[in-house]
């Protein structure tokens, strides 16, 4: 599964891994190697060794098992150092993340601002910022950030003439 900063893929990582009962790989290949259970690699580009996720992927084939290999780029136009586990990860069904679109940028920034306890009175501030934010999960988050930041600092309810000072 791969995509764009902040779009839940850790999340929905987490959720499959309770699910189908998985051991995550942190630099931990003998622990895995030991055991029969399903493998989440979580930020593979960052944080992965790449033999030992070819010797993950090869335990999983030969023992019946799953493996979930989460990303922020496409691994099908990763360019790896070895061959072999290039070649592997074409046979993996690849999910991937789009950016968001207006409907659920909205239901993003409603959720976001919940999670803050920030009430919104006018609901034309959504509007306002979906024609002004970057199409992003990640800038939408920094955005409800320095909104609640603001909010706090100042005292005062959201309206858009405050959002004005941070876009």
């Amino acid at each position: 599964m791969n995509g764009p900063n902040k779009s839940g893929k850790s999340h929905l990582g987490l959720i499959w891994k309770k699910k189908f009962h998985a051991i995550s790989y942190e630099n931990n290949l003998n622990q895995i190697l030991n055991k029969k259970l399903n493998v989440l690699v979580d930020n593979f580009v960052k944080n992965t060794n790449e033999e030992d996720v070819f010797h993950i992927i090869n335990h999983c084939n030969a023992n019946n098992l799953n493996i979930l290999i989460i990303s922020s780029v496409s691994l099908l136009e990763y360019e790896f150092k070895l061959k072999d586990l290039s070649s592997r990860l074409k046979t993996f069904t690849n999910i991937k993340i789009n950016l968001p679109d207006d409907l659920l940028l909205m239901n993003l920034m409603i959720k976001l601002l919940n999670d803050k306890q920030i009430i919104v009175k006018n609901p034309e501030i959504f509007n306002y910022i979906i024609k002004r934010v970057d199409r992003s999960y990640e800038k939408v988050f920094i955005l409800i950030s320095k909104i609640d930041k603001l909010l706090f600092e100042k005292n005062k309810q959201l309206t858009i003439p405050l959002i004005k000072e941070l876009i």
